[in-house]
């Protein structure tokens, strides 16, 4: 009885000392970043909609102009965690994930951009992140008469990286009529 006693207490130990090893080594080798919480107003009409199997929702959010690096106006994206586990994405900073732009219904249109200094980020539970697209990641596609969705490949949990794409949105007249 005493074997077993102590066979139980050694495997618990270890299971305590391994998750704690696991946990450290992900924050420092993994550089585990949490996405900030934000609050976004989302415009006039648009309502933000969890897909029915995963919690996850993806929705337009606005446009900005060119308050970044390049002057160049871009959309907003709100990505909302309604699970219980935290979401991660593969991008170079939290707000520039690579988008895939789907025209009319047509086939993705995906954006290439280099690999090298990719991070991984966390959407954690009932929180967002926004995201946004450049205009130039519209190509020539630029067109009142174009109705947009745009996809991002996030990972729910444990789970494998899938694609999450949001309801279709027209881009504003004033976006199209920046330079």
């Amino acid at each position: 009885m005493k074997w077993i006693a102590r066979t139980l207490l050694f495997t618990l130990t270890l299971f305590i000392g391994l998750s704690a090893v696991w946990f450290w080594s992900s924050i420092v080798f993994h550089e585990f970043r949490v996405t900030p919480p934000i609050s976004a107003s989302v415009p006039d009409g648009e309502v933000i909609t969890h897909s029915k199997d995963t919690g996850i929702s993806i929705a337009f959010a606005g446009w900005e102009a060119g308050a970044t690096d390049e002057n160049e106006p871009y959309l907003n994206f709100l990505i909302h965690n309604g699970t219980f586990q935290p979401v991660s994405y593969a991008a170079h900073t939290p707000a520039y994930i690579s988008p895939h732009l789907r025209v009319n219904d047509g086939e993705d249109i995906p954006q290439f951009s280099c690999g090298t200094g990719i991070k991984w980020f966390f959407i954690m539970p009932g929180t967002s992140a926004m995201v946004r697209i450049h205009r130039s990641s519209f190509g020539n596609h630029l067109s009142q008469k174009n109705r947009f969705s745009i996809g991002f490949y996030l990972t729910p949990g444990l789970g494998e990286s899938k694609m999450y794409r949001s309801p279709q949105f027209e881009l504003p007249q004033e976006f199209l009529d920046q330079k």
